[in-house]
């Protein structure tokens, strides 16, 4: 969990640089495919929670790089524009109050949430698509404005899945 918070900060703060450089996208997908590779290629076949760690981290790093290639094709050349911001960003701020204290924020549009470090484990992740996307963007809305969420649709489709995998990501506690 941790693991991947840490990648996820890193791989913000590493898109928020390449965006500025217009030529840094392209360096940032060689190096995701590299590294994807890498965490490809291991030999995983001891432990089960290493399996579980990689298998999560294969997934992020591709998702890393579906949101590359979209920021690449739209031509995203700043930080506000919208193909960057509707995706779920975490930065990891200085306290003024405590310096020597940092703490994880999560944003998406025009949300704000602070992470709130309760440990879940190591939990099968699910793979991403534009409806995950669209879920995402409307259920952090929901919450950064106050309200709740619920997902509408047939049965066996994985909504509770999705409802809670946007809790997961938030790392807060979630009712059913």
């Amino acid at each position: 969990q941790i693991l991947c918070l840490a990648e996820y900060i890193r791989f913000v703060s590493h898109v928020e640089d390449a965006i500025k450089n217009r030529e840094g996208l392209v360096d940032l997908n060689e190096k995701l495919l590299l590294k994807l590779q890498s965490l490809t290629y291991s030999d995983l076949s001891g432990d089960p929670i290493t399996q579980l760690k990689a298998t999560a981290l294969i997934l992020d790093v591709i998702r890393q790089r579906e949101v590359v290639d979209t920021l690449i094709k739209n031509r995203a050349s700043e930080l506000d524009s919208w193909v960057w911001q509707k995706q779920m960003k975490y930065y990891s701020e200085i306290n003024d109050a405590l310096p020597h204290i940092c703490h994880c924020t999560i944003r998406m549009s025009s949300a704000e949430i602070n992470y709130s470090y309760e440990y879940q484990g190591n939990q099968a992740k699910l793979v991403h698509t534009p409806l995950t996307d669209k879920c995402y963007l409307n259920l952090t809305q929901a919450m950064h404005f106050g309200f709740g969420g619920n997902l509408f649709g047939p049965a066996g489709t994985g909504k509770v899945r999705m409802q809670s995998q946007v809790a997961d990501c938030q790392n807060v506690v979630q009712f059913l």
